[in-house]
């Protein structure tokens, strides 16, 4: 009975840090067992993410990242490892419509002072029907109209590329881009940049910075051509920081 209860706290001190930041409410079997998969990410810090640490911790900034399963997979006790407060509320296989469902509950209840967004990816794939871009568009827009309305500075960002590189372990190579058409996933990153633009809210470029040259995601980044492994999370996490920061910086 003894090594029996010796080897369940073993496992739970080992599992728990690495998925600290995610609401054990939204876990999903099939994603975790996919996050099993990523690699330890290195736990580096540059000079400006200190400052910016150590005055976010002093000012105490809740941050939440909302949105979809490349968001539930994120370690953001790993990637922000000073930031206790950055809260995540992903939810594998969601929509924007789904996303804004919850909005209130995840993200206005819980009164931060930043939200950022990545949706969109299953809205192209047509998880909750056909949709069009601009559909994809107005929803941002109304998550981020609620967010402002409650003192709720808002980061939005783009829809990341995705690849047919990845094989799974039986050697099946994981097909994207048939469900998420590369010009698609452009023509609705260029409305949010422009509406993000429009609106004076920082958006946030993921795509630009982990695109290869023919137009997908590039090798290393991502385990499936869809979700980021940590490479991919420590290529996101700086520019994550810098739309946090740009937020905080803006007049109200």
């Amino acid at each position: 009975m003894r090594r029996s209860i010796t080897f369940v706290f073993l496992t739970i001190h080992l599992v728990i840090p690495a998925f600290s930041q995610i609401s054990s409410e939204h876990k999903s079997k099939p994603v975790i067992e996919k996050a099993a998969k990523l690699p330890e990410m290195v736990r580096t810090e540059t000079p400006v993410q200190t400052v910016f640490y150590q005055a976010a911790i002093r000012a105490n900034e809740k941050v939440v990242f909302i949105g979809d399963s490349i968001t539930l997979l994120w370690p953001l006790g790993v990637s922000f490892p000073q930031m206790s407060s950055y809260i995540n509320r992903g939810v594998g296989g969601e929509t924007t419509i789904s996303i804004m469902a919850r909005f209130q509950a995840d993200v206005t209840d819980l009164h931060p002072r930043v939200v950022v967004i990545l949706a969109g990816t299953n809205d192209i794939a047509g998880f909750s029907g056909p949709m069009t871009i601009e559909q994809t568009r107005d929803n941002l827009d109304v998550m981020a109209r609620s967010a402002a309305e409650n003192g709720i500075r808002v980061v939005l960002s783009s829809v990341m590329p995705v690849n047919d590189y990845c094989f799974d372990p039986d050697g099946n190579r994981y097909i994207n881009t048939v469900q998420r058409p590369p010009a698609q996933i452009l023509a609705l990153n260029q409305l949010i940049r422009t509406y993000a633009e429009q609106n004076r809210i920082p958006y946030i470029d993921y795509h630009a910075a982990m695109v290869d040259a023919d137009g997908f995601m590039r090798i290393g980044l991502t385990f499936d051509g869809l979700h980021p492994t940590a490479a991919g999370y420590a290529v996101m996490a700086p520019l994550a920081l810098s739309g946090i920061r740009s937020a905080l910086k803006r007049k109200r």
